[in-house]
């Protein structure tokens, strides 16, 4: 039987400051409702969800995400307040903005044309940027209770992301394998 490659994703990456907060996040979920999952990758904003790429062809990855990357310049992002996608999902919202748009439409077009990937999810339904808190884990009686805590929470962060970040799983997390810093 053949090894299955590897899986990856790209994502915009936040700061350490907010990473460390979003994180934060994470633990009151964990201590007050169990869920843990989320600590399985670093905070980020999803811009090609998961998926399977051969080893020997990550170089080929590689070269078209540096190319995209200097195409481009950092993102604006405004983190504001929190969302849910129920009955298991809750996230920082990112505010959805023509830049955040721009760029998804840009890599996945990208992708599709230098290497032939294609993910019917990113055609299936509209970008909707979030930075994952729980979500798998959060059982679905714990949902309305955490929901609401979380919708009277105030949050508001300002950042420009300034690089992609390529994730690979890796015995059951998601690790940072490289970054593409924009120009």
């Amino acid at each position: 039987m053949a090894k299955r490659p590897p899986l990856y994703f790209i994502a915009l990456l936040p700061p350490e400051e907010i990473s460390q907060e979003v994180t934060a996040f994470k633990q009151i979920l964990s201590d007050r409702w169990g869920a843990r999952h989320a600590f399985n990758s670093p905070p980020h904003i999803t811009l090609q969800p998961p998926f399977p790429w051969p080893d020997q062809q990550l170089t080929d990855l590689i070269r078209v995400l540096e190319k995209f990357a200097q195409q481009h310049s950092s993102v604006p992002v405004l983190l504001q307040n929190f969302g849910a996608f129920p009955p298991r999902v809750l996230f920082v919202q990112p505010l959805k903005s023509p830049q955040l748009e721009q760029l998804f439409q840009a890599l996945i077009k990208d992708l599709e044309h230098e290497l032939g990937l294609s993910d019917p999810r990113n055609h299936q339904r509209p970008y909707h940027p979030h930075m994952t808190i729980a979500h798998r884990d959060l059982r679905e009686s714990d949902f309305p209770e955490a929901w609401r805590f979380f919708k009277q929470q105030r949050y508001e962060r300002y950042f420009d992301a300034s690089e992609l970040g390529l994730l690979k799983h890796i015995n059951g997390k998601w690790e940072i394998v490289r970054t593409f810093p924009f120009r």
